[in-house]
C-alpha cells in the first residue's frame, strides 16, 4: 500500500523541531573580530581595564591602599597544618596577583583573535586596490578614455615610452602580496619580524597590531605585580581620660634620690627611660576609659596611642662668667691653704640677682663640680639662680682652681600642650615620640624655689673616686660631659654647661613625673579627650611603576582597536566578500582563465630553474647532461613550486572581478591600455 504523504498544520511546522524548513542561503557577514557588537566589546573592556587600573591606583594613594588584607602565615609548613582557616590565607595572594595576570593574558588572546582576522583580510584588500591606472585617474572624479586622461594629468610624471613608472608598479596588488601573502610562516611569527615584514608590505595596520600584541604578550606577567602587600599603620579612634592633674608641690615635697638615679641610668648610660617622660618633658599621664579597654586586647609592641596631652618642663639660660672680672670686684676670697683647709667663697651679682656659695679645697689635685642654687632673688631679676663652680685643685692659681668655669643660670618652668605617642602594650606610657606645639607654650611659675633650693642638697660619695669633690647634679654633669659633650676635655667650659642644662632639665622630668601626678586629693575630676590607636595592618597597594607600564600598553591597543574599528567600517563591503577555507579559495579561483596561465608559468619557471640546477649538479659530477633525461613531472615530483612564485612577482598583478581573483601580466596590462579602448580598469587576462 503506498505511503500517503499529508502536510502538516502551518501552526505546527513553525514549532515542531523536526518540522521542514525552506533552504535559506546565508548572507555575507563580516569576521566576527570586525562585527559591531564585538568591537564595541573589546573597546568597553580595554576602557574598563584603564579605568579600574587608575581607579584603584587613585584610592591607593588616596586611603593609604586599597583594602586591609589577611596576614598570611610565614612559615610555609603551616599550609600544611590541619586549621582550614590558616591554609586559605595562602590563597589570598592569588586575588591580586594570579588573577589579574590571567584575566590581562584572556584579554591578549582577545586581542590577538583580532590581529589574525585582520592579517586574513589583507590578501581581499589588496585584491580590491583599483589599478594603477584607476588610481592615477582618481584625482578627475570620473571615468575618462586614455585621451582624456592624458590631457588631466603630466604625461611625462607617471609614463615612460608606454610603460608605467617603476614608483606607481610598486603600487599595484602583486601577487606576493595577495595569493602569495602568509603572515603564518614560522620566521613571521617571530616577535618584531613579523612586524618588520607587515611594514615592508606597507600594511601599517598590520604591523601596529603586531607589535602591540608583542607589548600584550610582555605585560601578561607584568600584571601581578601591579599589586603588592605592605605593612602600615591603621589609625582609629580612642577614648581617653586624664585622672588625674598636675600637683606642683609633688617635687618639692618628695625625695629626689628616684629622680637623680634615673638621670643617671637613662640620660648618661643611655638606658630606656621611664613611663610618661623625655629628657627634657614630663607629660600628663592618660589612660583608656573602661568602656574602651577591649579595643587594646591582643595589642602588640607595633600598637601605639596618640593624642594630646600637657607637657611641663624646666629650662636654664645659662650665662659664663668671667673670673677676673668678679675677682677683680672682690667677688672671690680664699681662706686657708689650698690643698689643706681652704675656703674659696664666691659671692657676686647676676642680672641684678646675689649669689653667694662657698666650697672647700681641702683635696690636692681634685676634681670639682659644685653646683648652688639662690631663691631669694626679687621678681625683677626672676626670683631664683642655679649654677655650678667647677676646676681642678691648683696651690699656684690665684683662686685655687685651674680650669675653671662659673655658670650661672636662670630656670624656666614652662606648660605646653604636645601631641605624643606611647607604646599601648606590655609598657603603657613609653614615650615613642612627642612634638611640643610651640603656639601653645607658656612659662608659669609653679612655686616651685623648695625644689630648686634642694636640688644642690644631693651629695654624691665614690670610695673609688676620692680625687672628685663634687655633690650629686655635678658628678652627673661630668659624667654627661665625659660620656657625651667632650669625651676628650670633660671640664670644657662649653661642654660641662651644655651637660648641666641637661641633666638639671633632666632631672625636673623625672621628679614631676615620679611625684607631680599621684596626687588624687587636689583633682577637680577626670578630664576626657579622644586619642587614636594605630596598629600594624597588612594593606593592599597599586605599585606605580608596573600600573604605569600596563595603562599605556593597554591605551596603545585602545588607540589600535580605533583604528581597526575604523578600518572595518571604511572596507565592510570589501570584508563581507571574504571567503573562508579552501573551498572558499578554490570557488574565487574557479575557472579563471589568467590564474591557469599563471600556474602554466610558474610551472615553466620552476622547471627552468630546476633543470639549471640538474645541469649545474652534472657538471660538478662530470656527467653528460642530457635535456630530456627527465620529464617536467618528473622534475617537478615533490618539489614546492610556491617557492618559485617569487620570480614571477615583478610581471603579474591581481585585482579582484565580482567575486573572481584575476590574474594579468603586466606588460599586457599596459598594452590593453596602450590602446584607444576604454580605461574600465579590468586585468587583461591572457586567456
Amino acid at each position: 500500500m503506498p505511503l500517503i504523504h499529508v502536510p502538516l498544520p502551518g501552526f505546527l511546522s513553525r514549532r515542531w523541531p523536526f518540522a521542514t524548513k525552506p533552504y535559506r542561503v546565508p548572507p555575507r557577514r563580516l569576521p566576527f573580530s570586525f562585527r559591531r557588537c564585538p568591537l564595541m566589546a573589546h573597546i568597553g573592556t580595554q576602557l574598563g581595564i584603564l579605568a579600574a587600573i587608575g581607579g584603584l591606583w587613585a584610592v591607593s594613594e588616596r586611603h593609604n591602599g586599597i583594602a586591609s588584607v589577611p596576614t598570611t602565615p610565614s612559615e610555609i609548613s603551616l599550609f600544611w597544618a590541619g586549621d582550614v582557616s590558616v591554609s586559605l590565607l595562602w590563597t589570598y595572594t592569588l586575588l591580586w596577583t594570579a588573577l589579574p595576570a590571567f584575566l590581562m593574558a584572556r584579554y591578549s588572546e582577545y586581542f590577538s583573535a583580532m590581529q589574525e582576522a585582520l592579517k586574513t583580510s589583507q590578501p581581499i584588500m589588496e585584491l580590491c586596490k583599483p589599478s594603477g591606472l584607476e588610481r592615477i585617474c582618481s584625482r578627475c572624479h570620473q571615468v575618462h578614455r586614455w585621451q582624456t586622461w592624458t590631457r588631466c594629468n603630466p604625461l611625462p610624471l607617471f609614463l615612460k615610452y608606454g610603460h608605467f613608472s617603476k614608483r606607481e608598479h610598486r603600487k599595484r596588488a602583486s601577487p606576493k602580496q595577495t595569493i602569495l601573502l602568509d603572515y603564518s610562516k614560522i620566521h613571521y611569527s617571530i616577535p618584531l619580524v613579523n612586524s618588520c615584514v607587515a611594514l615592508r608590505n606597507r600594511h601599517f595596520l598590520v604591523a601596529t597590531c603586531m607589535f602591540v600584541k608583542f607589548l600584550l604578550s610582555i605585560i601578561s606577567g607584568l600584571v601581578a605585580a601591579i599589586f603588592s602587600v605592605a605593612i602600615v599603620s591603621a589609625s582609629s579612634p580612642l577614648p581617653l581620660v586624664i585622672p588625674n592633674m598636675f600637683y606642683a608641690w609633688g617635687p618639692a615635697e618628695s625625695s629626689l634620690r628616684p629622680a637623680l638615679d634615673i638621670v643617671s641610668a637613662s640620660v648618661v648610660n643611655t638606658a630606656p627611660l621611664i613611663q610618661w617622660m623625655t629628657p627634657t618633658h614630663a607629660f600628663h599621664p592618660f589612660s583608656v576609659t573602661p568602656a574602651s579597654s577591649a579595643a587594646l586586647d591582643g595589642a602588640g609592641d607595633a600598637w601605639n596611642i596618640t593624642a594630646e596631652t600637657t607637657a611641663y618642663a624646666m629650662t636654664l639660660e645659662c650665662d659664663m662668667l668671667d673670673p677676673r672680672v668678679i675677682s677683680a670686684a672682690g667677688g672671690i676670697t680664699i681662706d686657708g691653704t689650698v690643698g689643706k683647709d681652704a675656703q674659696v667663697v664666691f659671692n657676686f651679682t647676676h642680672r641684678d640677682c646675689a649669689v653667694y656659695k662657698a666650697i672647700s679645697l681641702m683635696t690636692p689635685e681634685a676634681l670639682n663640680m659644685i653646683s648652688f642654687a639662690e631663691t631669694a632673688c626679687s621678681w625683677a631679676s626672676k626670683s631664683a639662680r642655679v649654677g655650678f663652680i667647677a676646676g681642678a685643685t691648683d696651690p699656684n692659681s690665684q683662686i685655687g682652681l685651674s680650669n675653671f668655669t662659673l655658670a650661672s643660670c636662670i630656670p624656666s618652668f614652662t606648660q605646653s600642650t604636645a601631641s605624643i605617642t606611647v607604646r599601648a602594650a606590655d609598657t603603657p606610657g613609653q614615650v615613642l615620640s612627642s612634638t611640643i606645639l610651640a603656639s601653645n607654650t607658656s612659662q608659669v611659675s609653679f612655686g616651685l624655689t623648695a625644689y630648686i633650693d634642694r636640688v644642690p642638697l644631693y651629695t654624691a660619695v665614690d670610695p673609688k673616686s676620692s680625687n672628685l669633690q663634687m655633690d650629686n647634679i655635678g658628678r652627673l654633669s661630668y659624667d654627661h660631659s665625659k660620656a657625651h659633650t667632650n669625651p676628650a676635655s670633660p671640664l670644657d667650659s662649653a661642654g660641662l654647661t651644655s651637660a648641666f642644662e641637661t641633666i638639671f632639665t633632666a632631672v625636673f622630668a623625672a621628679s614631676a613625673t615620679l611625684t607631680a601626678f599621684n596626687n588624687a586629693s587636689t583633682d577637680p575630676g577626670p578630664q576626657f579627650l579622644l586619642g587614636s590607636l594605630a596598629k600594624p595592618e597588612n594593606r593592599l597597594f597599586v605599585v606605580w611603576r608596573p600600573a604605569a607600564v600596563v595603562m599605556a600598553v593597554v591605551f596603545a591597543a585602545l588607540l589600535a582597536t580605533l583604528w581597526v574599528a575604523w578600518y572595518a567600517h571604511a572596507n565592510a563591503d570589501i570584508l563581507r566578500n571574504q571567503e573562508q577555507l579552501i573551498l572558499g579559495h578554490a570557488l574565487m579561483v574557479d575557472r579563471c582563465p589568467g590564474v591557469a596561465q599563471y600556474i602554466d608559468d610558474l610551472k615553466a619557471d620552476a622547471v627552468q630553474h630546476l633543470r639549471a640546477e640538474e645541469k649545474a649538479r652534472c657538471a660538478r659530477e662530470g656527467v653528460e647532461y642530457k635535456p630530456d633525461m627527465k620529464s617536467d613531472d618528473e622534475l617537478l615530483k615533490g618539489r614546492s613550486m610556491v617557492e618559485h612564485a617569487a620570480h614571477l612577482d615583478e610581471e603579474w598583478e591581481c585585482s579582484l572581478d565580482g567575486d573572481k581573483i584575476r590574474l594579468g601580466k603586466v606588460s599586457g596590462f599596459l598594452g590593453y591600455y596602450g590602446t584607444d579602448q576604454s580605461a574600465s580598469g579590468s586585468l587583461q587576462s591572457n586567456e
